[in-house]
């Protein structure tokens, strides 16, 4: 199952998305055994003694696997929301035995994010302002000043639940850029805290403006810590951009990271497939095959003990190789001068080619 980002609200609404579809009621339910209450009555006093955060943190545990748990369950029925979400604490008892019951519910629903011009006209169409929306906008500016004057101060957990939230996309590079610096140079466990928030940021970022704002921060080499994070929200997310691609590959030059990275976008399935796209495919196509042709030379190889001569391909790292062999036995790089570990140009001619012909079976 693909990874989407859940969003989650107590309330009926949510600020910034309209409600597309109400799918079902979804909840989860967490049980705890009756070792959880001998341990709490037998160190009930560690409340008065300064260990209640033991306590806080198992509570908080039991919170988090509640929640998760019915994020996938609204995964599980096509959603991307819950709104009403509540949680009850319950006490069961049976045959003198206790349990602690956590249960959340709420309600699965598909939501998209409201377009920038759709909120210009909300607010031109207003004749009062709500204060909780200046109030907003207000925490928005404090937060881009933080990051501008204190990086290290942006990272609280209140301001990245409000900028996950709401969507804030303008502020989206310099908020990774900082991030990762504070990802390099903090201690593993906050350093995979930051790690998880950028990916939830990069999940809610709305659609309108996710297309541009990935592919430059995957292509671009300063966000290289967050690489693989960024581009399996490219992917996961199904945002496939032929036009960018194909650019970047008619203007490549001798750069051997990006052209790893745009091969591997080349893997993308977009969420929706234009049949006018066509062309699209087919420039990529050429452009593979016109700028990434086999780099090897031929020759011939005498067998050993033998005057036999059999036919080699020599990599450009003077290796002489089998022919029967796909990769250089020295340096593991192909035909193409690609990795092992990488989408070489037949892969992705391949994929290019499949799609081609998928969309030309509905050309009249």
């Amino acid at each position: 199952m693909k990874s989407t980002y859940i969003l989650t609200t107590t309330t009926s609404t949510i600020e910034g998305y309209n409600i597309e579809q109400y799918l079902q009621t979804v909840s989860s339910h967490i049980v705890l055994g009756t070792n959880f209450f001998s341990d709490f009555a037998a160190s009930f006093t560690d409340f008065f003694g300064g260990q209640s955060t033991i306590y806080e943190n198992k509570l908080k545990e039991i919170y988090n696997k509640a929640l998760d748990s019915i994020k996938r369950e609204t995964q599980k029925v096509g959603g991307n929301c819950i709104i009403g979400l509540k949680f009850d604490f319950d006490q069961i008892s049976a045959k003198n035995m206790g349990m602690f019951m956590v249960t959340a519910v709420g309600t699965a629903a598909i939501v998209s994010t409201i377009k920038n011009e759709e909120k210009s006209k909300i607010y031109k169409d207003k004749k009062y302002i709500n204060g909780s929306e200046i109030d907003k906008e207000i925490k928005k500016n404090k937060i881009k000043r933080e990051l501008r004057e204190n990086p290290k101060n942006s990272f609280e957990d209140n301001n990245w639940n409000f900028i996950i939230e709401n969507n804030i996309s303008e502020i989206c590079y310099d908020l990774v850029l900082c991030s990762t610096e504070w990802y390099k140079t903090t201690v593993v466990d906050k350093a995979n805290y930051c790690l998880e928030k950028v990916k939830q940021y990069l999940y809610s970022l709305p659609d309108e403006d996710a297309k541009t704002l990935l592919y430059t921060m995957y292509l671009d080499e300063k966000f290289s810590t967050f690489g693989k994070t960024i581009f399996n929200v490219i992917k996961n997310r199904n945002i496939l951009d032929n036009k960018r691609i194909l650019n970047e590959l008619e203007n490549i030059d001798s750069d051997v990271k990006l052209k790893y990275k745009l091969f591997s976008l080349l893997t993308v399935r977009d969420e929706k497939i234009d049949v006018d796209d066509l062309a699209d495919y087919k420039a990529l196509l050429e452009c593979i095959e016109s700028k990434f042709p086999v780099v090897v030379s031929y020759g011939k190889q005498k067998k050993m003990f033998s005057s036999t001569e059999i036919d080699v391909w020599i990599c450009t790292c003077k290796q002489e190789n089998d022919m029967l062999l796909e990769y250089c036995f020295k340096c593991l790089k192909d035909k193409y001068g690609f990795y092992t570990d990488k989408v070489n140009p037949p892969k992705a001619k391949e994929w290019l080619m499949n799609t081609i012909n998928f969309l030309e079976s509905f050309q009249p």
